[in-house]
């Protein structure tokens, strides 16, 4: 199904349209700009593959079978994507608690909005009316798309390489994104990177293999979270 997708523009709490010449895209998006603050770590530089695997609980391949739901914050009017994960592949699972086959819930601020929908909390919103966002009348075919710190807008149906976060997944099931920059959309033989969905430079087998290189030197040093660690290293300093 086609279907015409205008881009949101966000930083953090602040939201600001850019005018320009839409650009089309091959399946029939129209990007009207981009704009996304740079991910980084007091740690580890999360924006490599290494570093995503230090602050990863789980990665993976999996297949974004549906969108359960879309919630949008009254505080920041940014909407939240709670989404269905079928695992084809696990490269690594720190609770060892995952098979192939199975589900898993993921939310992330990334994603495809049906721009009436959005356009319905933002005729409500004092930033929206303000910054004149998503104050027009839109078709049904018509959405915005979501991508947060330079990430992919997540869609279902499709197949990803993810590095995920959760601390505890039997008392709290639902998974994040460890990264933003480190996640791939398998696309047949191509690997796609980032908001641009640029073609990355690793094929699939050299990104699996430079992945179990990471975890095989994995350290373990933020698994009790980033207070312990940063505690530990104040600790060997004095």
């Amino acid at each position: 199904m086609k279907r015409t997708t205008l881009l949101l523009l966000s930083l953090f709490f602040f939201m600001l349209m850019i005018s320009g010449c839409a650009e089309k895209s091959e399946n029939d998006r129209v990007v009207i700009g981009n704009l996304a603050p740079v991910e980084g770590d007091l740690v580890y530089d999360i924006s490599t593959i290494e570093g995503a695997t230090e602050c990863a609980d789980l990665i993976v391949m999996g297949k974004i079978n549906k969108l359960i739901e879309t919630t949008v914050s009254d505080e920041t009017d940014l909407p939240q994507f709670l989404y269905e994960v079928e695992i084809l592949k696990i490269y690594y699972d720190r609770h060892s608690v995952l098979s192939v086959k199975d589900t898993v819930k993921f939310s992330s601020r990334s994603g495809y909005m049906p721009a009436i929908e959005y356009a319905e909390h933002m005729s409500k919103s004092k930033r929206g009316q303000k910054f004149n966002i998503a104050q027009d009348d839109y078709s049904s075919n018509e959405y915005f798309e979501f991508a947060s710190f330079g990430s992919l807008a997540f869609d279902i149906e499709k197949t990803y390489i993810m590095f995920l976060d959760n601390d505890s997944p039997a008392t709290s099931p639902v998974y994040r994104e460890a990264t933003y920059t480190q996640m791939y959309e398998i696309s047949n033989s191509n690997l796609k990177q980032g908001t641009t969905k640029n073609i990355s430079d690793f094929s699939l087998p050299e990104l699996e293999t430079a992945i179990y290189s990471a975890v095989s030197n994995r350290s373990g040093e933020l698994d009790d979270g980033l207070t312990a660690y940063l505690e530990k290293q104040n600790n060997q300093d004095k």
